[in-house]
């Protein structure tokens, strides 16, 4: 029924296994706690908000949904800074996952994680996922096509890369080492380029404080990111985004934010570069902590999901109301985001006066059948999404 592969480097595509020889040299440029794990609810402007309840058949599926304008953010320091964690419980008696009708979520694997994280699809349908916790790669491997699988090990994996469409390059992004002050490793808050062969290092984009997902938007050569923002400028400072990553463009990190909005924290830019600061396409509420983004492909979600993208929101540590905890769905038209994003999956908050959680989504993977994978550090597993009408 179940298939561990015990070895990596035997099955590896040579793509992959680089992929994971150069995340494994940039172990030691790991962002701190407050780098790497931000936002949630932001300055968000719900355009639709309604309480969604029932099983993921359910027809009273309304999905909140969130507009957020650059214009309307408020000052630094509006509100205080808070350091409000979550806590990690099991999942309570009772509690569900609430989808939109027609979709069902289920373990795909657990067991031996400790904190997966990253997964990556290999040519023969074999699932890579990165357990930060333990150092390790697992090797999925659903043998005999039952949904669930087996473990396997080796190597280790610290940060999200992707290659270009024709394969020609490679793109591996690194956080900055700080919250809020000018980073002298050119290669922190910023995506590098490579060739597979690892050579050819070069600065794509930067002023990106901690680019986490990345991926090309379908049958372009668009690089597309999610960026935590940085934190201690109030609840609703600074909102994480969902953004093309322009080839030498610069987006704010660490003197502007969200196109020119001076950090009061950050003295001394250079001249003209509040000019040249970028602002992003898709502002998300602040301290969510996007993650994974994955633009969904496949042919088992209704149509109107194809091009658009889904993006893990871990969840908050540093607002005095927890956010995030979920996955969200961008519409795309014409290749860039619609302006809005909306719930796709929540429940795994559940009550925000404990500040209990039973999962906290990372990264994203659709299969070649079509459905989804989330893999989750809180609950320790991976969940699979499928849909039937």
């Amino acid at each position: 029924m179940k298939e561990i592969c015990p070895t990596f480097c035997s099955r590896a595509v040579p793509a992959v296994a680089l992929a994971l020889q150069l995340c494994a040299l940039l172990a030691c440029a790991q962002t701190p706690r407050g780098a790497g794990a931000t936002q949630n609810e932001t300055a968000a402007t719900p355009v639709e908000t309604a309480n969604a309840s029932g099983e993921s058949q359910a027809g009273a599926w309304r999905p909140a949904r969130y507009e957020i304008k650059p214009e309307d953010l408020p000052p630094p320091n509006q509100t205080r800074s808070a350091d409000n964690p979550s806590r990690i419980v099991k999942q309570p008696a009772g509690a569900r996952l609430q989808l939109p009708p027609g979709f069902s979520i289920e373990t795909y694997a657990e067991g031996d994680f400790e904190e997966a994280r990253w997964m990556a699809l290999a040519p023969g349908g074999d699932v890579f996922v990165s357990d930060g916790g333990a150092g390790k790669i697992y090797i999925l491997r659903d043998s005999d096509g039952d949904g669930r699988v087996g473990l396997g090990y080796n190597q280790h994996w610290t940060r999200d890369i992707v290659f270009r469409p024709d394969g020609q390059k490679l793109y591996v992004t690194v956080g900055s080492k700080t919250n809020a002050s000018v980073e002298p490793d050119t290669m922190r808050a910023a995506v590098t380029e490579f060739n597979p062969d690892g050579t050819g290092k070069r600065t794509f984009a930067t002023g990106l404080r901690n680019a986490v997902g990345i991926a090309f938007y379908p049958g372009t050569q668009t690089l597309f990111a999610t960026v935590n923002e940085r934190d201690e400028l109030g609840d609703d400072l600074v909102p994480d985004y969902l953004t093309s990553v322009r080839d030498g463009g610069f987006y704010g990190w660490p003197y502007f934010y969200i196109g020119p909005h001076p950090d009061p924290r950050v003295h001394d830019a250079p001249p003209d570069l509040a000019q040249k600061t970028i602002t992003p396409d898709l502002l998300i509420q602040s301290h969510s902590a996007a993650l994974g983004l994955v633009f969904y492909q496949g042919q088992m979600f209704p149509s109107d999901f194809r091009g658009d993208a889904f993006v893990a929101l871990h969840g908050s540590w540093n607002r005095s109301r927890l956010t995030g905890f979920k996955i969200i769905r961008v519409p795309f038209r014409d290749g860039r985001p619609a302006g809005f994003y909306e719930d796709f999956i929540t429940g795994w908050l559940t009550d925000e006066n404990s500040r209990q959680v039973w999962g906290r989504p990372v990264g994203l993977l659709v299969l070649r059948d079509g459905s989804l994978l989330i893999t989750d550090d809180g609950a320790n597993k991976i969940w699979r999404v499928t849909y039937k009408k």
